[in-house]
């Protein structure tokens, strides 16, 4: 993380300094505001990955980017599953995988089951879904389809995206919001009901 004061031989005015800033300030509210989910979303991804079992992520468009990230590779962590539909990513913006194909299998009704067939979904695994708002069709189609195969849902959105409730301004705002799908018999170590 950048420091928040800078030494006498550091550039604090300049624009990659600043921008390093605020990525950081945002950071630091984002952990900061969400401990306690962040907390239950790492146990029960861990707990999902010691019991045998897999955490699979998802994301389309702009929210693909950590999903990719997570694509194993030497040295990689063991037990995640990205789930990533090349149709669904910004290959252009008006040639052939670009914006209005995209956009069309974002909002296509029933897409997300033909998606997640070949996705080894199962009843303990974790799905974390990463989502501007989690208002596309695709979106909310892939969080009730591994609901209805007994998995987690972990999600994680912009706090500040169009309909959310926060009140905060830009400068202050939750750079994310987390929440987890809590299922009596489903996630491990939850005995209460779903919320």
């Amino acid at each position: 993380m950048i420091p928040e004061t800078g030494s006498a031989t550091e550039d604090t005015t300049g624009a990659a300094y600043s921008y390093l800033s605020h990525v950081s300030r945002l950071l630091r509210g984002a952990v900061e505001n969400n401990t306690e989910q962040l907390r239950l979303a790492t146990q029960t991804c861990a707990a999902a990955i010691a019991d045998g079992g897999l955490v699979h992520l998802f994301g389309v468009g702009h929210s693909a980017l950590p999903v990719l990230e997570l694509f194993p590779r030497y040295g990689s962590y063991l037990g995640f599953n990205p789930v990533a539909d090349p149709r669904l990513l910004w290959s252009g913006v008006s040639t052939p995988g670009g914006v209005p194909g995209m956009r069309f299998l974002e909002h296509a009704d029933g897409y997300a089951e033909v998606l997640l067939r070949s996705v080894p979904l199962a009843r303990g695994d974790v799905l974390v879904v990463f989502s501007h708002g989690l208002r596309s069709t695709i979106v909310r189609q892939a969080i009730a389809h591994a609901r209805r195969r007994g998995c987690c849902v972990v999600a994680s959105r912009s706090a500040t995206s169009p309909g959310s409730t926060t009140t905060a301004t830009p400068r202050r705002a939750k750079a994310v919001w987390i929440a987890i799908s809590r299922t009596r018999g489903i996630c491990p170590g939850w005995e209460t009901s779903s919320q």
